[in-house]
């Protein structure tokens, strides 16, 4: 399906669960985040890199994105990067409501 959405991805070295909680008051729901190895030049030894990746609205995605920079500190000198893309195809994903839940469990 095309869409209008945006791709935010952000790698920090800050802890990004609970930010993905704050992004559900915001109604982002489509969000993830892992956390893996890295180091950089500044970094001597290998440090818990968390990459952190939501998909969200063409309309919301200013605001997502100012809040994430601000939440993460962004700013801050070596507190990693955040950018944002077009998503030119997505699948859509759903659960089933309850009504078809019932169905399935006859």
């Amino acid at each position: 399906m095309q869409t209008t959405n945006r791709l935010i991805t952000c790698i920090t070295s800050n802890e990004t669960l609970n930010v993905m909680h704050e992004l559900e008051s915001k109604g982002v729901f489509t969000s993830n985040t892992t956390v893996n190895r890295g180091t950089s030049s500044s970094e001597k030894d290998d440090v818990a890199i968390r990459v952190l990746t939501l998909v969200v609205s063409q309309e919301q995605s200013s605001e997502i994105f100012e809040f994430l920079y601000n939440k993460l500190n962004m700013s801050e000198p070596h507190n990693g990067i955040i950018y944002q893309q077009k998503l030119l195809n997505m699948t859509e994903y759903k659960l089933p409501n309850e009504k078809e839940l019932k169905f399935y469990k006859k």
